[in-house]
Formats: structure tokens, C-alpha cells, sequence
């Protein structure tokens, strides 16, 4: 009987399989062969007892190749020994070893089916946490596909360990102890396969002795997760040599396959996760918002609208047209923008005001663009309404605020300085007059000094108030020597100065297309600081420069060395000068220099301030034609 034939023999075919199999394969051949002999002696067997489901993968390449080992040697043993076997057992054994190939051929295609059947459900719990996809493809590829599974997560192009499981617990600790691997070797997002750990160089000086000594690994094989384009970490799917299992290529093609659906999936699931979020926010956003957005066909009437305010007071708005709303003159105005817009696929903007009743109107702030189909064809418009009622109801009475100060300025302006000019007028008169007592003369004069102090200070608030309001101070170009300015401005200074040294030196033309009043009052600001804040007794020095096109003029006192954090603040309303003179009393509003900055500013030019050795440099320039 074959049967007994197989056990007189299989001492020499396990012998033949040792020679051409690893130990540790041993073990599952003899029972390949064991499982033969029960099969020849009972003239039946059942191919499902043919491997266990911890041997089976999901290849059968590996099992075959031992397989066709062992029928080798069988039918070697055979052959060299001195019993004969019948036909029928001989077509018997031939059919177990067919039968058997063609069970793990099915069985390994089943569970190949079986796992894409389960990755069409597969989703970690959060698709952008790293961890929870490691749990998921672990908890999913042991021990189906690998006795043990090792997951490293990339950040910041170093690996940290984040998941690491297997059937022995006690073995797979050690895998974490293990070195992880380079992140420049999966740059390629090529995976790495070892078919023996023990046998291969490079593996064995990745891991340590004792890590590959503990946990008996046999092969193993690293495949990258790659979500969107950027790699998250690698998986690394491991054998152990008790097992009997070796990856082979088949193995490591479905491996890819596996991670890659795995990934696939997740990068589906984080896409529809980033689209929920960003809906939400968009959501949030325009329910917190004015903004409307619209749609509208061919005909001009609405056939999307989200968020819109104007529903509170007219119903809905679907299949009208905005201009059931509007007068006819703004009516056909916005036909003549959505014809611009269709024809010429612009975007446009434009201001209607809808009546949605009567004697309520509400403004609003249009923005259309074409809307077209797949081909590209324009189909209707789509655009923004954002209501700007209020926005134009607080412009409106700014203007009017504005308007108002504008008035109060200019009455207040000509209430003052009338009265002050009639005083001037009257203390001019006075003082022609050559028989006037000393005494009565010098009160006259202080008088005339402070009238002309307080013309200068109400002249200072009506220009700050003016570039508060309209940004700038209004200036009247023409033509004129920055040189004749200075000039009269230092004749009068002196007047007011007799005891302090005033000098200007010209190098080049001074001559531009500036304003001579606004002009003179920047050259009196510059250079009263410059007497006020300036070392007593020392002289005050004025340099003009001409170039092709620019004019230069220097202002330069002796003083204390103002700190630069300081500079910048002195062009700031209400701010005093450095005083070189702790006892003098700080003089004026403090809105000379800022008044003086304005006035160049409006005229295209720069005006700074420089500071050092004791010398503080006030430095205009102007272009001698604005642009």
C-alpha cells in the first residue's frame, strides 16, 4: 500500500529536503508530507488540513515552491526504492499534490478578496492623525498578512515609533527598541524588501543583535503611506522564523497594493474631511456676514441664493429679477452690466439702491462674474451682494460731520483773527508814533509780539485740523525762489531775535514750483525750533542746494544730541523739542514740526531729522516740478 511505501521512505525524503531546505522550514514540510501519507492510507483527505490558517498568505507563491520540493523528493524517494506503485496510487498521489496547489491558489485568492472588501471600509478615526491610521492598518494586517506589524510616523524628516503589534507581545517589545529606519531611503516612496534578515548585511546592522536575536524575525517588508502626495511614515510588515513564512514577490506586491488602498482611502476620507470643515467655516462665515451670494440664468433671474438679508422683507427671491427693485434709469443700467459682464466675461462692480417698499430703500454693493457649464459656455451670472446701507448712512453723516468742522474751522478762523488783525492794525498805528514814552513803547511791542503769536497759533490749529480731516494741506504751486523765502523769513526773525546769529549759504539754484506762503511757513517752523530748542547764543545756519532736479535746504543748531527712538516723534502732533535750556518753559502747541511735514508731504517732498555731536539737522527736499 503507498501508504506504508511513504512511511518507509520518508526518512530519506526529509533528508532530501534538509539538504535543500532552510531549518526552519523543515518542520512545515514533514508535515506536508505526513499530510500525504494520512491522505494515501484513508483514500480521501480534506485540502483545507493542507496548511493552517497561520501559514497561509496571501500568495500561494511561497507554499507552491515548497510544495513542488516535497513532491521532488517523494517521487525521488520513490524511485530509488525497491517497492512499485500501482497506477492508482500513482494517480493519487499526483492528484494530492494537484488538489493542494489548487486549494492555496483559492484560498489565497479569497482572502485577497476578502481584504479589498474590507479596505473598501477602511477609515481611522480622525484621517489627518497619524496614530489612529497606524492602529487601523495594524489592527487590520496582523496576523492575516504578517505574524507582527511595526508603524513609524514621519515628522519633520525624523520617524518616531507610533504603533508596534504581533502575537507575541513579549517579542514585538523589542521592536520598538529597535533602531528606526532612515527617512532619505523612502524619499523615493520605493518600499524595501528582505526576504532574510539574517542572511542580509545591511538588515542586520539596521537592527540590534538583541532585538533580531529576541524576535526570531525571518523577513520583512517596508512600504510607505503616502496620503496626498506626502508621505506620513512607513509600515513594516514582518515574519518570524518559527512560522515557516517568507515573503516573497508576490507577497510584496500585494503588500503595496494593500497600503496603497489603505492611503487612497484615507486621502478620500481627509479630502471629504477638509471639504466638511471648509463648508462649515464657509457657513459660519457668511452666516456671520452680509455677504449674499447669488446665481442667476440667462434671463437675469435668481435661481441660488444663500444668506440673503433681503428675504426678511420681500419673501423669497427665487426666479425674480433684481431689477423688479430698482427705478427704471437704474434698472437699465444694471442690464448694461450684465451684458458687459456676459459678452465680455469680466468681472465687474457696480452701486444699485432696491426698493423693497415703500419708502425703505437699502444699497447695495453688486459684484458679477460670468457663470459658465462644463464647456465653458456662459450660462447666467454669479456674483456677491453685500448690503452697504449703513456703510453709505455713517459716510454720508461723516461727510456731513466733516463739512461741519470745515465751517466751524473757518468761522472760527475769521472770528479770531479779525479781531486780532484790528489789534495788530491798531498797535502798528501806535508805534509810528515818535513821542511814545519808552515805557508805554516796549508795551506795545509786547503787545504786537503776542498778537502775531496767537495769528501763528490759530493759523497751526486750522492747518492740523485740515490735515486731520482731509489728509493733506491745499497748496498753490507756482513759480518761485526757495532762496527770497529764506531770506525775508530770516529778516523778520532777526527782528524778533536781534541777539542770535542767522546765516544761509546758497549752493546752486533754489528756484521751483512750490507755494511761497506754505514755503515760508515751513522755513519759519524749522528755524523758530531751531532758535527755541537751540544752545543760547549760538548761531542758527541754513544750507540750500540746488541740483538738476532737486532743491535741498539744511537747517542746523548746536544742542543736545537727541536719541533716534526720539526723532521720528518729533513730526508727531503736540510733541515739544529736546530743550537744551532745562528752565525754559516749553513754547507753543507743539504742531510746528508737524505742520511743517504736512506741508512738504503735500507738496511730493520728504522732510527728516538728524541728530549727533551735539547738532541736531532738520533736511527738506523738494522736486523742482511735481510729477
Amino acid at each position: 500500500m503507498l501508504a506504508d511505501v511513504l512511511v518507509d521512505i520518508r526518512p530519506k525524503v526529509l533528508d532530501a529536503l534538509e539538504r535543500q531546505c532552510e531549518p526552519d522550514a523543515l518542520e512545515a514540510l514533514a508535515e506536508y508530507v505526513d499530510q500525504l501519507t494520512l491522505a494515501m492510507r484513508t483514500r480521501r483527505f480534506d485540502p483545507t488540513s493542507i496548511r493552517s490558517e497561520s501559514q497561509l498568505a496571501m500568495h500561494a507563491d511561497g507554499f507552491l515552491a515548497n510544495l513542488a520540493k516535497v513532491r521532488t523528493a517523494v517521487y525521488d524517494a520513490l524511485e530509488d526504492s525497491e517497492s512499485s506503485v500501482s497506477m492508482r496510487d500513482a494517480r493519487l498521489l499526483a492528484d494530492w499534490f494537484a488538489v493542494a496547489a489548487d486549494h492555496v491558489r483559492d484560498e489565497a485568492r479569497k482572502r485577497r478578496e476578502a481584504f479589498v472588501t474590507m479596505l473598501t471600509t477602511f477609515a481611522g478615526p480622525r484621517p489627518s492623525d497619524v496614530e489612529g491610521i497606524a492602529k487601523r492598518i495594524a489592527g487590520v494586517a496582523v496576523p492575516e498578512i504578517a505574524e507582527a506589524c511595526v508603524i513609524d510616523a514621519l515628522e519633520g524628516g525624523k520617524f518616531r515609533r507610533v504603533e508596534a503589534c504581533g502575537r507575541d507581545l513579549a517579542r514585538i517589545d523589542t521592536l520598538f527598541e529597535a533602531p528606526l529606519p532612515d527617512a532619505s531611503e523612502l524619499a523615493s516612496r520605493q518600499s524595501a524588501y528582505v526576504a532574510d534578515v539574517a542572511s542580509d548585511a545591511e538588515t542586520k546592522t539596521m537592527l540590534a543583535p538583541s532585538a533580531l536575536a529576541a524576535s526570531k524575525i525571518r523577513s520583512l517588508v517596508s512600504v510607505p503611506i503616502a496620503v496626498l502626495g506626502e508621505t506620513l511614515g512607513v509600515v513594516t510588515f514582518l515574519t518570524a522564523r518559527k512560522s515557516g513564512r517568507r515573503f516573497d514577490a508576490g507577497d510584496v506586491a500585494f503588500l503595496d497594493s494593500f497600503v496603497d488602498r489603505a492611503s487612497r482611502i484615507l486621502a478620500r476620507t481627509l479630502l471629504e474631511y477638509r471639504a466638511r470643515q471648509g463648508a462649515e467655516r464657509f457657513r459660519v462665515a457668511l452666516a456671520n456676514s452680509s455677504i449674499v451670494i447669488f446665481e442667476s440664468d440667462a434671463n437675469g433671474k435668481l435661481s441660488w441664493l444663500y444668506n440673503s438679508q433681503l428675504e426678511r422683507f420681500v419673501g423669497s427671491m427665487m426666479g425674480r429679477r433684481l431689477n423688479e427693485f430698482m427705478t427704471k434709469e437704474q434698472s437699465d443700467a444694471l442690464d448694461e452690466v450684465e451684458r458687459q459682464v456676459v459678452e465680455s466675461g469680466a468681472r465687474v462692480t457696480t452701486e444699485v439702491v432696491l426698493e423693497i417698499k415703500k419708502g425703505v430703500q437699502r444699497h447695495m454693493l453688486l459684484n458679477f462674474e460670468a457663470l459658465k457649464n462644463a464647456g465653458s459656455e456662459t450660462i447666467g451670472l454669479t456674483g456677491t451682494a453685500v448690503d452697504i446701507t449703513e456703510a453709505k448712512r455713517n459716510q454720508e453723516q461723516l461727510l456731513q460731520g466733516l463739512a461741519f468742522r470745515d465751517r466751524m474751522m473757518g468761522i472760527l478762523g475769521h472770528d479770531l483773527r479779525n479781531p486780532l488783525s484790528a489789534v495788530q492794525g491798531i498797535v502798528g498805528l501806535l508805534l509810528l508814533d515818535t513821542n511814545l514814552q519808552e515805557q508805554t513803547k516796549n508795551g506795545l511791542v509786547h503787545v504786537d509780539k503776542a498778537t502775531r503769536r496767537m495769528s501763528e497759533m490759530i493759523q497751526s490749529v486750522l492747518d492740523f485740523t485740515r490735515t486731520r480731516f482731509h489728509g493733506s494741506l491745499p497748496i498753490e504751486p507756482k513759480p518761485m525762489s526757495l532762496r527770497d523765502v529764506c531770506l525775508t523769513v530770516l529778516d523778520e526773525l532777526r527782528v524778533a531775535h536781534p541777539g542770535r546769529e542767522l546765516t544761509l549759504e546758497t549752493v546752486g539754484d533754489a528756484d521751483g514750483e512750490w507755494d511761497p506762503g506754505r514755503m515760508a511757513q515751513v522755513v519759519s517752523n524749522l528755524v523758530g525750533n531751531a532758535l527755541t530748542h537751540g544752545e543760547r547764543g549760538t548761531p542758527v545756519k541754513l544750507v540750500l542746494h540746488g541740483d538738476e532736479a532737486t532743491v535741498s535746504l539744511a537747517v542746523e543748531n548746536r544742542g543736545n544730541t537727541i536719541p533716534k527712538e526720539k526723532l521720528e516723534r518729533l513730526f508727531e502732533p503736540f510733541e515739544q523739542g529736546v530743550d537744551t535750556d532745562s528752565s525754559r518753559r516749553p513754547q507753543g502747541l507743539g504742531l510746528g514740526l508737524y505742520i511743517a511735514r504736512q506741508i512738504v508731504e503735500s507738496h511730493g517732498g520728504t522732510l527728516v531729522a538728524e541728530s549727533e555731536a551735539q547738532k541736531v539737522v532738520f533736511t527738506l527736499r523738494l522736486d523742482r516740478k511735481r510729477a
